[in-house]
């Protein structure tokens, strides 16, 4: 059962009907919109932007904290990712 819950995650979105798989959070890492996000600050589906951080669930800030290993898979989705848009205003 495990094995095919870690095969689930890689699938892609459209294969899952919408249903997130994994998401690498990676500092500086290249993100786009999905759907328009803000209008009042120009942030439509398709733009661009970088992954400058994130706000973690405080279970897995603690698992971060203990842990000495570069990767990790998050239990709980982050509360925010905060990204940053070229001229968004």
């Amino acid at each position: 059962l495990d094995k095919r819950r870690e095969t689930w995650l890689r699938y892609h979105d459209k294969r899952t009907c919408g249903i997130l798989g994994f998401f690498p959070c990676v500092r500086d890492m290249p993100v786009y919109f999905t759907e328009t996000a803000d209008r009042e600050r120009k942030i439509f589906k398709h733009t661009r932007g970088t992954l400058v951080g994130w706000e973690l669930h405080p279970l897995d800030a603690q698992r971060v904290q203990s842990s000495s290993s570069a990767e990790l898979v998050l239990a709980e989705t982050p509360g925010f990712l905060f990204v940053r848009v070229p001229n968004a205003t």
